[in-house]
């Protein structure tokens, strides 16, 4: 039963045009290439902090922006301030 329940929430939350949904939308792929041994470290970090690697690549570069003062400190992503 849990299982249904599960599968009809996500049903719910794939059709609907919650917020959550909008700001997943606003994400944009991008590729580059990357030195093997940068790679392995951020792996790490990424598996010490949960976090799958392209989240922990955007989480440096968001920061790394903000520091630069070319981001707001408050920015959170997905063009939202909070």
């Amino acid at each position: 039963m849990y299982m249904i329940y599960t599968i009809y929430i996500i049903i719910i939350l794939l059709t609907s045009s919650s917020p959550f949904f909008i700001i997943f939308d606003m994400k944009e792929n991008i590729s580059f290439r990357i030195d093997s041994e940068i790679r392995k470290v951020l792996e790490k970090l990424a598996n010490d902090e949960f976090r799958p690697l392209s989240f922990q690549v955007e989480k440096i570069i968001l920061e790394w922006l903000r520091d630069k003062k070319l981001l707001p400190k408050d920015y959170r992503g997905g063009g939202k301030k909070t």
